[in-house]
Parts: C-alpha cells; sequence; structure tokens
C-alpha cells in the first residue's frame, strides 16, 4: 500500500458489537489508497478479535493493541 492521504483512527475498549460497524463505515468512505487503524485499549470482550476479522478481510484495515 502507497502511503495514505487519509487515516481514520478508531480506538476502542469493549466494544465488540460496535467496532465491526464502525470499520465498515469508514471503509466505504474511503479511497483504495486510505486507511483504518484500529487501537485496541486491551479489551476483554471481542473487539480485538472483531477488529482482527476486519483487517483480514482489507488490507486497509491495521489493528494495533496495548494494555489498558
Amino acid at each position: 500500500m502507497s502511503t495514505p492521504s487519509i487515516s481514520v483512527l478508531i480506538p476502542a475498549f469493549n466494544h465488540e458489537l460496535f467496532v465491526g460497524e464502525a470499520i465498515r463505515s469508514a471503509l466505504i468512505q474511503l479511497g483504495p489508497d486510505d486507511e483504518v487503524l484500529v487501537l485496541d485499549d486491551g479489551s476483554t470482550d471481542g473487539t480485538l478479535a472483531a477488529a482482527q476479522d476486519a483487517a483480514a478481510d482489507d488490507p486497509r484495515v491495521l489493528v494495533e493493541t496495548q494494555a489498558n
């Protein structure tokens, strides 16, 4: 991927039910060279897995995690 002109940051903590929808919403508004960065703040539910699933489906999605 080339250097993105737009980066969307989605911070998330225990938002398993909403993170996938937030990612999809951002992706439909972005171009092919833009990116969505999901920062998981040590979620204890399925937030990280949902974000990683989205990243597996679209190379524009990048996922990072950190301890809360």
